[in-house]
């Protein structure tokens, strides 16, 4: 990981100018692209300014701070989804063995609800290749960490790691929107980034989130949601 922030750069931003632009590392990608790194609601990268606000921002977090946030993020994304793959194939491996271990007996005349279930589970594995969607999150996630550990030297290109980057946004999966949110949510504390900033979501977002995409969600940061109540 990279040096933390000291915890008076980590304080809320003071002023609208320093907040509008800690805002601006999460609006890029609104949607997976591959132009931009995908599976994630907003990204943490910058847009062009110059003058006072561009000299008050980099006093809060560097351009390759923000990169490392979005490459810290998308590890995040792909281990949840990862997990989720790995233990759907653990379950479904376990139901298909244990289905077959009951074979000797009269399963299909006596038990057709477990003979379904049994039968139900082993397509569920074939059919959505569970197994092998948990190895692609693994392996994009070890492409993004070799990235983000090289991104710890100064001395290498920023816009060279960015296009390396990309070639591996372009070969993920549709995205899975609440997976993200959490995801960016855990690279911006990890980055002791203000607790205004992350995202807001509810209970039901966090069990469904790799079921349901929720792909018309706007998901909105707790700052936001302040600023909406307070009007």
């Amino acid at each position: 990981m990279s040096n933390h922030e000291r915890q008076a750069e980590t304080s809320a931003p003071s002023t609208p100018e320093a907040i509008a632009s800690e805002e601006n590392i999460r609006r890029d990608d609104a949607r997976p692209q591959a132009v931009s790194p995908p599976g994630f609601g907003r990204s943490p990268d910058s847009s062009s300014s110059s003058g006072p606000e561009a000299a008050e921002r980099s006093k809060e977090i560097t351009e390759r701070e923000l990169f490392q946030i979005t490459c810290l993020r998308n590890t995040h994304y792909h281990e949840d989804r990862e997990r989720f793959f790995a233990r759907w194939h653990k379950v479904t491996m376990f139901v298909v063995v244990l289905g077959g271990a009951a074979t000797f007996a009269p399963l299909e005349q006596k038990h057709w609800i477990a003979a379904s279930v049994v039968t139900i589970a082993g397509l569920i594995d074939l059919v959505f290749d569970v197994s092998g969607k948990a190895r692609l999150h693994a392996s994009l996630r070890r492409r993004i960490y070799e990235i983000l550990s090289e991104s710890q030297d100064n001395s290498v290109d920023l816009t060279k790691l960015r296009r390396r980057a990309i070639d591996v946004y372009a070969d993920e999966p549709p995205c899975m929107h609440a997976v993200n949110a959490l995801a960016y949510n855990a690279a911006m504390a990890a980055f002791e980034r203000p607790k205004q900033l992350q995202f807001k979501i509810s209970s039901w977002q966090r069990i469904l989130r790799n079921i349901w995409p929720y792909p018309a969600v706007v998901f909105k940061t707790f700052a936001e949601l302040e600023s909406v109540s307070s009007t």
